[in-house]
Order: C-alpha cells, then structure tokens, then sequence
C-alpha cells in the first residue's frame, strides 16, 4: 500500500463506478466515500475513521489492511462481505479477537503481518470449514494459538517470527496439511517431533527450522 499523502481529496472516486480494484493508504484529515464503488472485488488501504461506505463493498472478494481498529473489524461491517475469500490484517489492533469473522464462511485464506499488539485467535473456529491456508507472520503475541487443530480443512500453515507451538499434536486434526512452516521464534516447545515426521510425505512443503531439543527419530 503506497502513500498519498500528497493526495487532498478523493471526490473523483464517485464517477469510477466501474473499478474493480481500489489500493490507497488515506490519512486521518481527508475524507474518502467508497459507497459509489459497488463493482470493487479487491480492496488494499490503510485504515482511517475518515473513509465511509466500507459496509457497502458487498462484492469484495480480497482485502489487505492496515492500521485497523476495532471501530472497523465489527461483525456489523463484516457480514456484508459474504463473497470474501482472502483477508491480509497488518500492522493493526484487535482486541475483541475474530469473532467479527462469524458470518464469513467464504474465507479462505487469511493473513497476520506486523501486528502492533498481542491478539487473540478466539473465533477462528467460525472458519473450520472454509479456511485453507493461514499465515501468521512477525507478530510473536498471539493468544488461543491451539484453536487452529479445529481447522480441519487447513492445507496451509505458515508460522514465521511469530508464535510457538506447544506441541506437535496441536497439527493431529488437520490432516489436509500440504504446506507446513515453522520459522524463527516460531518452533515446538516439545520438541518430540517423532508423530509429525511421519507425515513428511504428505506435507509436500515442509519447511521447519531445526533446534537443539527436536527428537525426529
């Protein structure tokens, strides 16, 4: 998401009723509507109080943002994405967890990157049958980390700089597993790794840092 700082005002986004694909990062004095845009299937911006008409983006499919707060990760605003398939939340603030996902059964894959504070994955579980692949990377606060075995669908887990695992038998449900990453401060406090290599065959891309404590054999 590029600057426009430079940008004073936004009213040309009216008469683009047709856009399909909207990237912009806004500040906090100058105001942007988005509720002409009713064709817009991918969204990238960094979030500000300023911009109106998100809830009206009902054909959005992919969103990337940044700097969000819980005045916009509301199941109120949400909801209305009923065709969204990939969520990216950078360098944000949730503290009311992913509850505001319910009503997003299309989801299916989402991403964590830089994120300012600690958060929880407390409602992840609404995504156990839709989410493919999540990825969690360089935000090394993450509560609820175990609610991911409820995702029984999850082919991909990319773990990078992040959160640990306690162990290896928080993976055991999800046996659709095709891509695993464990990377930097992300690694098993358990470090008996004997029931997971088993499965090495089946995890096409296997990509996990080895540490002094793994037992693989």
């Amino acid at each position: 998401m590029g600057s426009c700082s430079q940008v004073k005002h936004y009213e040309g986004l009216a008469s683009l009723e047709n856009l399909e694909l909207l990237s912009f990062s806004s500040n906090e004095k100058t105001p942007v509507d988005l509720s002409q845009l009713q064709n817009l299937s991918h969204l990238f911006f960094s979030y500000s109080r300023q911009i109106k008409g998100l809830d009206l983006l009902s054909n959005l499919t992919s969103i990337g943002v940044g700097n969000g707060t819980d005045e916009y990760f509301r199941i109120e605003v949400f909801r209305n994405y009923s065709k969204l398939s990939r969520l990216v939340i950078g360098r944000s603030i949730l503290n009311q967890g992913l509850a505001f996902l319910k009503a997003n059964s299309s989801l299916k894959n989402l991403d964590f990157t830089h994120m300012k504070r600690g958060f929880d994955l407390e409602g992840i579980q609404y995504l156990r049958d839709s989410l493919k692949r999540l990825r969690i990377m360089s935000s090394k606060k993450v509560n609820n980390i175990q609610l991911i075995s409820e995702l029984h669908n999850l082919e991909w887990l990319i773990l990078s700089d992040s959160v640990s695992l306690e162990n290896p038998r928080v993976l055991e449900p999800l046996r659709n597993l095709e891509a695993l990453t464990l990377r930097g401060s992300s690694y098993f406090i358990d470090g008996d790794l004997r029931a997971l290599e088993k499965r090495r065959e089946s995890i096409k891309y296997y990509n996990i840092a080895h540490k002094s404590h793994y037992l693989y054999k």
